[in-house]
């Protein structure tokens, strides 16, 4: 009973981030009329400016209340940056084309912050070993006896 209800304490948290960021998707419908599917890119964003600046990322750590409203301000300049360079001369088009530019929007912020966030290149893991298993590096038994 006592692990039900710490899942259930643990999972509030997660399930009120969610409905914050659906319920910004509705007001920005309502309001304007555009689908913005990137509505959870810039919480994401929000939240790496947040890790960034309280864990010393930048080379200098800020108190917990600092970088909040860093990442708040963060997440307010991508929000009028999205708005002035995409949206706005987005005015007249169709409301598919507006989805696909949200829809850009979304994958280049997540480029950006993959980006940003990873200090030094890292190679992908291989998706084939680079030397045989042995399974495969063993001779086939010959069925012919000489």
């Amino acid at each position: 009973m006592e692990q039900i209800l710490l899942f259930a304490v643990l999972g509030l948290g997660q399930g009120a981030l969610i409905a914050g960021i659906a319920l910004g998707v509705v007001a920005t419908y309502r309001g304007s009329g555009i689908i913005n599917l990137s509505t959870g890119a810039v919480a994401m964003v929000a939240g790496y400016v947040f890790w960034a600046l309280s864990t010393g990322f930048f080379g200098f750590s800020l108190p917990t209340a600092a970088a909040m409203a860093g990442a708040l301000m963060a997440a307010l300049a991508v929000g009028v940056l999205t708005e002035a360079a995409v949206f706005k001369p987005l005015r007249a088009v169709s409301p598919l084309a507006k989805l696909a530019a949200s829809l850009g929007i979304l994958l280049t912020l997540q480029a950006t912050c993959c980006w940003c966030s990873e200090p030094s290149p890292s190679r992908p893991p291989a998706s084939c070993p680079r030397t045989p298993s042995p399974s495969w590096a063993s001779p086939r038994p010959s069925t012919v006896s000489s």
